[in-house]
């Protein structure tokens, strides 16, 4: 239950985590969109299902050197801030993870069993790309000006963005490229069901009980948090927006999590993104080189993600 609220969180707080070589030290007023270093994102503190709510901003930490293992360090000098040039100012993305969710490669069946299976899948990742959107435009919205102190210091303008690794979540095109047109500002497609009327009744593993309604419209969701396309023991270990868990939360851990209708249908159409208005660079990661970030991708892969 924590991943999903940890990832939305993580992600909003990401937005805001731009870097300067003279560091900030509070919000300006003019400053145009909002950081860590005016409010975070949250959780509330109601039991259950965690909503996120507005906290305090990020503290500061000042290492002088007086705390313990510290080296001595001299001190600023005062009036800095009208003195200070910036070498350069960027900003940094890392670990989308952007995935394919109703991609036949995914594993998310081995979430259940625990252990060292556990990252497969995550509740809220059917969002990702519109994340990543909104990402875009809280960074375009720091690009003619950084979040730093009060001045007549140099102000910058954004030179680029760097993205850390770890673009896609299991080593597909089609996750890499809609990365590429999120950041660029052109029309990504996040749907990539296929109608599976051909398919019926010719894979002898499919449970007898699957629901096909989903047949004659290939743009709408298709996966495991669609409760009708699965057997019903499976219905605990995923979230299925369209209709609450049954049962108390010690035997479904997401019955008490809320019903938004039509969600997953939704999270397939396709959009416009903003893109960046300045320059970005990607670094490659495990996930964009690997299946799962864990291992080497072959031809049986190939043949499993593509029929």
């Amino acid at each position: 239950m924590n991943r999903f609220r940890t990832r939305v969180a993580a992600a909003l707080v990401a937005a805001g985590a731009l870097i300067t070589v003279a560091v900030a030290q509070a919000a300006t007023s003019d400053t145009l969109g909002v950081s860590t270093l005016t409010q975070r994102i949250v959780p509330d503190s109601s039991p259950g299902f965690n909503f996120l709510t507005t906290g305090p901003r990020e503290g500061y930490t000042v290492r002088d050197g007086s705390e313990e293992g510290g080296v001595a360090l001299g001190s600023a000098h005062s009036g800095r801030a009208h003195r200070r040039t910036s070498i350069s100012y960027f900003g940094q993305l890392t670990d989308f993870q952007l995935a394919d969710e109703e991609s036949p490669l995914r594993v998310e069946f081995l979430d259940p069993q625990g252990g060292l299976f556990t990252s497969a899948w995550r509740p809220g990742e059917a969002l990702n790309p519109q994340e990543e959107d909104a990402m875009m435009r809280q960074f375009n919205a720091f690009s003619t000006k950084p979040p730093r102190v009060a001045g007549s210091g140099d102000k910058p303008k954004m030179d680029f963005v760097v993205n850390t690794g770890d673009i896609s979540d299991n080593n597909q095109y089609n996750e890499a490229l809609w990365n590429l047109q999120i950041a660029e500002g052109d029309t990504v497609n996040p749907g990539t069901g296929v109608d599976p009327t051909p398919y019926i009744g010719k894979n002898p593993l499919c449970p007898a009980d699957m629901n096909v309604l989903d047949a004659d419209d290939p743009g709408l969701y298709t996966g495991v948090q669609d409760r009708d396309e699965w057997p019903a023991p499976t219905m605990g270990y995923f979230w299925d927006p369209d209709q609450p868990d049954p049962g108390p939360v010690a035997v479904n851990p997401f019955a008490d999590w809320p019903s938004y209708p039509g969600l997953m249908n939704r999270a397939q159409r396709s959009f416009k993104a903003t893109g960046l208005k300045v320059p970005s660079y990607f670094v490659f990661g495990n996930h964009d080189n690997l299946v799962q970030g864990n291992a080497w991708g072959s031809g049986i892969f190939n043949q499993i993600a593509t029929g």
